[in-house]
Parts: C-alpha cells; sequence; structure tokens
C-alpha cells in the first residue's frame, strides 16, 4: 500500500473517531450552529414576569422589558469581552465575559441569587449572554434573562450607551 493511502486511511480513521467521540460527549462541538430560540416574555402583561421567573431555561425579553425591569432594580450583565464592552455598552451593565468566566466568579458571586438578572451580548446569533444564563441557572440564580436583541439592537434604537470600563 502506498505512503499516499496509508495516510488517507490514517485520517479517515481519525475523523471517523474523533465524530463518534465528539457525538457522546455532553459538550461537544456543534458542526452546525443552531439558533437558540427562547421564549419571549410580554411585558405588557403584569404577571408574565412572575410567571416565568422560576424557569429552568432563560426567556428572552425585548427592549421594552429590558427597559422595564433596570427601572425595577435588575442586574444587566455584559456576557461579551472585556475589550467589547469598554468599546460600548448599556449604562448599568457590568461585565462578565462568558468566554473567560474564571477570573469573573467573584464578581459573579457578588449578585444575590434572587436578583432579576438580565444578560446579553451582541444579538443575532450571539450566544454568550444564553450561556451565561444557563450558567447562572446551574448556579440556582432564580430570575434570569436573555435580551435577545442585545448590543446591537440597544445601541441601534439611540438608547443611551456607556463606554469604557466599569467604575
Amino acid at each position: 500500500m502506498s505512503i499516499i493511502k496509508q495516510a488517507f486511511f490514517i485520517i479517515l480513521l481519525a475523523a471517523i473517531l474523533g465524530g463518534g467521540l465528539n457525538v457522546i460527549r455532553h459538550d461537544r462541538v456543534h458542526w452546525i450552529s443552531a439558533q437558540v430560540v427562547l421564549p419571549v416574555v410580554d411585558p405588557t402583561q403584569p404577571d408574565s414576569l412572575s410567571e416565568f421567573s422560576h424557569s429552568s431555561t432563560p426567556n428572552g425579553i425585548p427592549l421594552t422589558a429590558v427597559e422595564k425591569l433596570v427601572g425595577k432594580g435588575a442586574v444587566v450583565i455584559d456576557a461579551r469581552s472585556a475589550e467589547l464592552f469598554e468599546e460600548g455598552h448599556i449604562p448599568t451593565a457590568i461585565n462578565i465575559p462568558f468566554e473567560n468566566l474564571g477570573p469573573y466568579y467573584a464578581k459573579l458571586s457578588t449578585i444575590p441569587k434572587d436578583t432579576i438578572v438580565i444578560a446579553y451580548c451582541d444579538g443575532g446569533d450571539c450566544e454568550l449572554s444564553y450561556d451565561l444564563a444557563v450558567y447562572m441557572i446551574q448556579k440556582e440564580y432564580r430570575h434570569l434573562y436573555v435580551y435577545q436583541g442585545g448590543w446591537a439592537e440597544w445601541e441601534a434604537s439611540g438608547k443611551p450607551i456607556a463606554k469604557g470600563r466599569e467604575p
């Protein structure tokens, strides 16, 4: 057997074994990205926020609900990188980048578990806020929401923005 055929078979075997292992792992790599679709809370209904607040998965909320909850003292978390946070963020937001969570555990632990928390990232296909919210639910936070429009919608809507690091 020629060296080219041997190389081909080794690569093919590695791909089959790697793909099989990926299928059975709980933290597998998704080959085709599926957009996360969250149930959306209707902010016009007085009881809708409390109805979904104890869910085992985060619920999506629109811009109007973000404003309503921020007015009630919700904690807003920007799940994007520190660099993107510094370039612009929702004024009341704190930065807890999901992709670099380790250095932010202490900050996360200062948020009381019964506080209303809104996580956001860039919007669209960005899943950092969803991943952070799922992580926080696993850590027993009870009132988690994901602002699905994210930074892109906030900025496009002409709402106030802040720049720089957190104070």
